[in-house]
């Protein structure tokens, strides 16, 4: 039967559920394509990094890949820990640097394709961009190729994935204040510097009136010692 496109929030989980169907082609190729949007905003040249985090048998049980080994089991979880064990997964890969399976740019249209994947579990992870003032941003999504729908009873090998992003105003950064810096009152740049030469003046004239003061009052005392010594001289003729 012809695989169908199905289009879902990238935060919707598309995970496998185990069904009593026959058992699906562990051999056969899928694809995931991711479009990176915000309303009627697309993101071009954006990085969307995908990892593959298990294998996936003919019985749908998965297993970790060796690099993801030791982390939450992956069988049997409800949707809440699926979202949760995503946002687990991808800080994991991060921590411990583990390289993506495949990443691409999105072109113009904000579309990314990846193409011959074999079956399995995927983490999708969109880089974060800013745009015009405002940031954007997806959280990191599992998702399970093939997928079983329900509806028409079989599995989907492509799979057509819609961003579902958040938008944040970036607020402008005020610069931290020094508590050890006097306030002076003025954060402008009219900062008027101190003109240091009307201080120079007054120092000069206050030397100059010391100096003036000390010569006169040197002159004073000479001349009454000199007149005394006259007064000695006549009393003693």
């Amino acid at each position: 039967m012809k695989n169908k496109i199905l289009k879902v929030l990238l935060l919707a989980l598309l995970l496998l559920p185990i069904k009593n169907v026959e058992a699906l082609d562990t051999l056969k190729m899928g694809s995931i394509d991711v479009t990176y949007q915000y309303d009627e905003k697309l993101f071009a040249n954006s990085n969307i990094s995908l990892y593959k985090i298990a294998n996936l048998n003919e019985d749908g049980v998965l297993t970790y890949e060796e690099a993801f080994k030791g982390n939450q089991e992956l069988n049997g979880l409800t949707t809440s820990e699926w979202s949760k064990l995503a946002e687990d997964l991808s800080e994991f890969a991060e921590e411990n640097q583990i390289n993506y399976y495949k990443q691409e740019l999105t072109n113009q249209e904000g579309k990314v394709s990846f193409q011959n994947l074999p079956v399995g579990l995927y983490l999708i992870k969109v880089e974060e961009v800013e745009r015009n003032g405002y940031k954007y941003s997806s959280l990191p999504v599992l998702i399970s190729l093939p997928n079983f729908d329900e509806v028409i009873n079989d599995y989907l090998y492509e799979m057509n994935i819609i961003t579902k992003t958040e938008e944040k105003k970036i607020e402008p950064v005020t610069p931290p204040i020094d508590d050890n810096k006097p306030n002076t009152g003025n954060t402008g740049s009219n900062i008027r510097v101190p003109y240091t030469f009307d201080a120079i003046m007054i120092y000069a004239i206050i030397a100059v009136a010391s100096l003036t003061a000390i010569i006169v009052l040197v002159y004073f005392i000479s001349r009454s010692k000199k007149g005394k010594e006259e007064n000695e001289e006549e009393n003693q003729q």
